[in-house]
């Protein structure tokens, strides 16, 4: 029996939100700690967001200890709420 085939058309948005989804994935594996901390990536696979809307997206909480830009997974329940 021949393998099936399926092509798919995606755009850079679906790209993305799957890249992001699969960092999230990765981080959250790797790191193992239960951080409540997000990357941008990471807030972006949580939240269902782009990280190109995230980034522009000024009413999102973020953070930057040593440069890193950080989300926090509470305060994006709350913007996810309607509360930021």
């Amino acid at each position: 029996m021949d393998g099936l085939k399926v092509e798919l058309t995606l755009t850079p948005a679906m790209l993305e939100e799957i890249a992001a989804q699969v960092a999230a994935q990765l981080s959250d594996h790797v790191r193992g700690d239960g951080s409540p901390w997000l990357d941008i990536h990471g807030a972006a696979a949580y939240t269902g967001i782009p990280a190109s809307t995230i980034y522009k997206n000024k009413a999102i909480l973020r953070h930057k200890p040593d440069g890193r830009l950080m989300f926090h997974r509470a305060e994006l329940d709350a913007y996810m709420r309607g509360e930021a």
